[in-house]
């Protein structure tokens, strides 16, 4: 009797925390709006690193870059959105280690994210007509599954509002000031936003 009980307790118990679970999951979708392309983007908008954009921005161009912080726990969304604060920069977006996308700047704002920049056509000032995303990640690790496969997604879904014709890192606009995306395999992306 007493094993029965306890069977019962244990999944009620369980069934308990996944309806919480489901029903924060529903939170975060139905405030972002974005349940029906399979995104999850949670907004965690910047006021600083950016400029407004008057009039919609001619975009080409998406920066994967690679950032964590120095200060605290260093994959933590949170204290990397910090240390683009003390340096007054930004990307348009961040991805978690656990593949969840942080929104910090409207797509037709410009941001700081590529610094002094040049692209292989010899245009410069990649920040005018660029999207930057960010990759939570250090010199010594790799990107995680959940990493690509939201950075896939994201992509596919800025191509339905912007012809994005070049998908560069940040080393391959700025070779002699920069090295990030560390550790990233830009062959597993290709491979990801073909299907």
């Amino acid at each position: 009797m007493k094993t029965l009980f306890f069977s019962f307790f244990a999944l009620l118990l369980l069934v308990g925390c996944s309806s919480k679970q489901e029903i924060a999951q529903r939170a975060v979708l139905k405030q972002t709006g974005e349940a029906k392309s399979g995104l999850v983007i949670v907004d965690m908008l910047a006021d600083f690193g950016i400029e407004k954009w008057e009039g919609n921005r001619s975009v080409d161009t998406v920066v994967v870059h690679t950032a964590y912080s120095v200060e605290g726990e260093p994959y933590d969304p949170k204290n990397v959105y910090n240390i683009f604060k003390k340096y007054n920069v930004t990307s348009h977006y961040l991805i978690g280690r656990d593949g969840v996308i942080y929104r910090l700047a409207d797509e037709n704002d410009l941001a700081h994210h590529a610094g002094k920049s040049k692209m292989a056509d010899g245009r410069e000032g990649v920040n005018a007509f660029s999207i930057g995303i960010e990759l939570i990640n250090s010199q010594t690790d790799y990107p995680t599954k959940a990493q690509y496969t939201a950075l896939a997604k994201l992509i596919k879904d800025i191509k339905t509002r912007h012809k994005i014709e070049h998908i560069v890192g940040h080393k391959d606009i700025a070779p002699t000031r920069k090295s990030d995306p560390w550790n990233f395999d830009f062959n597993e992306l290709a491979m990801l936003l073909e299907n």
